[in-house]
């Protein structure tokens, strides 16, 4: 109700509940599968429709972070992201006239001690990593940045304002200059 029934354009979501061509194995592949499908179809979305926004959640490495920690698996699973998120970088690099707001993050950090779970009050844990494609950004970005900043920046880069009410209680920042 609050978003008065906003219905996304596109939308590549509930694999997980599709047991027939993601059968679930207790190693988590099926979801590995279903982010390979998510990004081939985002990466044709983003040449074919033009979305105006997009966002991509990418669920096996969170996966593999809290089955396996810092482990080879985690490391093979970030390898996999990467290559992911090139191939959205290349369908986007498809568009080269339009400005482009990147931001790639992940959702929480890890366990000090073993790199899995999340929930503890560690720098390890309540630190996230952002990268951005944005070259014009402030000193926040380089020096406290927080995922709570994600909201307003995009906000500023599509110039949606935003009135003095829900500006107070916003707890992130802008990082664009």
């Amino acid at each position: 109700m609050a978003t008065n029934h906003l219905k996304f354009d596109v939308v590549f979501d509930g694999y997980e509940n599709d047991t027939i061509a993601f059968p679930h194995d207790s190693k988590q592949n099926y979801i590995r599968n279903i982010d390979n499908l998510v990004v081939k179809s985002a990466a044709k979305s983003l040449r074919k429709d033009a979305p105006s926004l997009s966002w991509i959640y990418l669920e096996y490495t969170d996966d593999m972070g809290h089955k396996f920690g810092d482990s080879p698996e985690m490391t093979k699973a970030v390898e996999l992201a990467d290559k992911q998120i090139g191939e959205l970088y290349s369908a986007i690099m498809k568009r080269k006239n339009e400005d482009w707001l990147i931001i790639i993050t992940t959702d929480h950090g890890r366990n000090a001690e073993t790199g899995k779970n999340h929930g503890g009050q560690t720098d390890r844990e309540r630190i996230t990593w952002i990268v951005t494609n944005q070259k014009e950004i402030n000193d926040r970005f380089q020096n406290g940045l927080a995922i709570v900043d994600i909201f307003p920046t995009v906000l500023q880069f599509l110039n949606i304002p935003l009135t003095d009410e829900l500006k107070a209680n916003l707890d992130g920042v802008s990082f664009l200059k």
